[in-house]
């Protein structure tokens, strides 16, 4: 704010504020409600962190291919944003990393029906990125949190209010990825089963912290520790 770049943009009369190929900044937040991929420049790379925090009126999000990343808070406490296309799904494979927070306070937004949340090409998923969403309030009996494949977090309160003792996690089928801090601080935690055999990306702390966890078992898929 206050720069050249920044001041080039309102001049121009655009909402949304470049620095070369990133996203900035965002002016009259309340104007926004529906974002497509049109809406961002050719080219756009990534979104900065709370780029488009607390855009009150903001309900559905399709982001273009180029997007490769997506900034600590970028969409969050957006109340109205129930649907959120990420790049990857049918626009190519180019995003990398979800910030953390990234979706924090979205309160509507949830895992689409169809078709899957999180892309591929995802390799990294920062902590908290999803909490305080309608997904994450719909954890497994477990009480696992996913975004799409990967394991996001944990909950010890079901969709309908009860508490969960987590003991045990049995990953689903094709579970790609564990974001970071996924499961700090989950001390009654004792067993990991299930398809960890296809998980390839276990994300800074995953298990950090989790005192009652002796053991578990890594595989030749993965790719990465953090």
């Amino acid at each position: 704010n206050g720069t050249k770049v920044y001041n080039d943009c309102l001049t121009a009369g655009d909402n949304i504020i470049y620095a070369d190929n990133w996203v900035v900044a965002v002016e009259n937040r309340a104007d926004i409600t529906e974002l497509s991929a049109n809406d961002f420049k050719e080219g756009t790379v990534g979104i900065v962190g709370r780029a488009f925090t607390s855009c009150e009126n903001l309900t559905k999000v399709v982001l273009p291919s180029s997007i490769k990343y997506l900034g600590d808070s970028c969409f969050a406490k957006n109340k109205a944003l129930y649907s959120v296309t990420l790049p990857g799904l049918n626009l190519g494979e180019n995003l990398k990393s979800i910030g953390t927070n990234a979706f924090y306070g979205c309160d509507k937004l949830a895992n689409p029906e169809n078709g899957n949340l999180i892309p591929a090409s995802v390799t990294s998923i920062g902590e908290k990125a999803f909490v305080d969403t309608a997904l994450w309030n719909n954890p497994t009996e477990e009480g696992v949190v996913y975004a799409g494949n990967w394991v996001v977090g944990y909950n010890t309160v079901d969709a309908e209010g009860k508490e969960i003792n987590i003991t045990t996690v049995t990953l689903k089928d094709d579970t790609i990825g564990i974001a970071d801090f996924a499961f700090l601080g989950c001390e009654s935690l004792k067993n990991v089963r299930g398809a960890i055999t296809d998980v390839r990306y276990l994300g800074t702390g995953a298990f950090y912290n989790c005192t009652g966890l002796s053991a578990i078992s890594l595989n030749e898929n993965l790719q990465e520790i953090k």
